[in-house]
């Protein structure tokens, strides 16, 4: 009996392992990193990915400058969210719309990309300052380029038909 459940354990885990890749996706470069929130994933390349401090709460992806993070605790350069309803976030301060997902459910979400409202680097400091810039440039062009529901369908802002709106 323990042997026969130790081989579809061990089944079990092997289609999981198996079947796992099929499931990722590919990354651009050898050392981007895929960074999966609920509903979506983003490809980060990797020179962003060792100067940034990346962090997911559901569907949240926070993006942050690792020095002025630690100096300070600054550095926010953007954060993706998704939300249901623009109540939700019509009195935020600083955002885009980056498009919607469709979930699998029909459920339609807003992408929003989010960005601070004050300096958040250290201007005396220029390593700071230049990686807060490059992960601030890629945050709001590659990294979202390469944004992928993983339930449902994404389409980019520039998609949507809002003639009717």
């Amino acid at each position: 009996m323990k042997k026969t459940a130790w081989m579809i354990l061990s089944m079990i885990a092997a289609i999981g392992v198996v079947s796992a890749p099929a499931f990722a996706k590919e990354p651009d470069g050898e050392g981007d990193k895929v960074v999966e929130a609920e509903h979506y994933s983003v490809t980060v390349p990797e020179e962003i990915a060792e100067i940034a401090q990346i962090e997911v709460n559901g569907d949240a992806i926070t993006f942050q400058e690792k020095i002025s993070l630690e100096k300070f605790g600054g550095g926010f350069a953007g954060e993706y969210a998704l939300y249901e309803s623009m109540l939700d976030y019509q009195g935020m301060p600083e955002f885009r719309r980056g498009g919607q997902i469709e979930l699998s459910d029909g459920t339609k979400l807003d992408v929003l990309l989010l960005y601070p409202t004050d300096v958040q680097f250290d201007p005396e400091d220029s390593q700071s300052s230049e990686n807060y810039k490059k992960i601030s440039e890629a945050f709001s062009n590659s990294i979202l380029e390469s944004f992928e529901a993983t339930d449902g369908v994404y389409t980019p802002q520039d998609q949507i038909n809002t003639d009717s709106i």
